[in-house]
């Protein structure tokens, strides 16, 4: 086993005007569809200085404390972390891979060329917070969801984290104001857009079904606009009519995929409400359409690396 250390000071959110663990725990327990009024948020964010082991391997910004063992004379990590500088570097790469999908009048706006620190501890707050609602991710991991017939399964991981997403949307939405709301789902539509277009131009392993499901909400509200003839084919429509219409929507896959928690279903139940709604989605030839065409600056780039000047394909 690997050592892995960890050093920094802990950055004090609500000095950056950001979330804390503690504001957006109670967000998620006045939420209808909490069902465990002592579930909370442990997460805080920490300026990183150094990283060894897990810690500088892990493709992740966050670590979460119960991955993690103390060696012996060492301190345990008591809440999960948000590596504060490693999120700034990871976004920055993100922002190089979506220049080419986002409408050159909207970059400047779009990319965040201000400070993105709060902008990420509000999203990464809302998120963890989405995973409480219904049957939370830690009663699902508790009872083998993940594990479903003895066999890890990875749609039901892709699905959670769906879930979680547009739970973290209504939260935003209904406790924040309009404008940061807005930021909080624009972020998270960049980062999973991002990491979607860098999985292409470096022929990495995507994130599932993620990128496209959270695409399809927005695509569905009319929030995404896709100019497929254009060269940088996004475009956003950030108007309080737009995010109205999204959250109309956010709350049916809501209905979909958390509010029926509340009737303690069987986890299979759950699974099968899940892969349906998948199914759908992914048999919406417009959204699929519309996703492909937001992407193919990426793909172009990505197949003339692939393909050299003799026409002959690398094996």
């Amino acid at each position: 086993m690997v050592d892995s250390t960890l050093a920094g000071i802990w950055l004090a959110p609500k000095a950056y005007g950001a979330l804390d663990a503690q504001e957006v725990t109670q967000y998620a327990r006045a939420h209808p569809a909490c069902l465990d009024q002592e579930a909370e948020i442990t997460l805080a964010p920490a300026f990183v200085s150094s990283r060894r082991g897990a810690f500088a391997t892990n493709d992740d910004a966050l670590y979460y404390a119960d991955h993690f063992f103390a060696a012996d004379g060492t301190n345990k990590l008591n809440t999960d972390v948000l590596d504060v500088p490693k999120l700034q570097h990871l976004w920055s790469e993100r922002r190089v891979a979506l220049r080419s999908l986002i409408h050159p009048c909207e970059q400047s706006t779009m990319l965040f060329e201000d400070n993105i620190v709060p902008i990420a501890i509000d999203e990464y707050m809302c998120h963890e917070a989405g995973h409480l609602l219904g049957v939370s991710v830690q009663q699902k991991q508790l009872h083998g969801y993940f594990r479903l017939g003895g066999k890890f399964r990875w749609p039901l991981v892709y699905m959670e984290e769906f879930r979680a997403d547009m739970n973290a949307w209504d939260l935003a939405l209904t406790n924040l104001s309009s404008a940061r709301a807005r930021k909080v789902i624009t972020y998270t539509l960049l980062h999973r857009l991002g990491l979607a277009a860098q999985n292409l131009l470096q022929g990495t392993p995507g994130a599932g079904f993620v990128p496209f499901l959270d695409f399809f909400v927005a695509w569905r509200a009319s929030l995404i606009q896709v100019e497929s003839l254009s060269s940088s084919p996004i475009r956003f429509d950030s108007s309080a009519h737009a995010l109205n219409r999204l959250h109309h929507e956010i709350r049916k896959v809501g209905e979909w995929l958390t509010l029926p928690d509340l009737h303690r279903p069987e986890l299979w139940e759950i699974a099968q409400r899940s892969m349906s709604y998948l199914n759908d989605a992914l048999c919406t030839e417009d959204a699929v359409s519309a996703f492909r065409a937001a992407l193919l600056p990426a793909e172009r780039v990505a197949h003339k690396r692939t393909i050299p000047k003799n026409g002959s394909q690398h094996q």
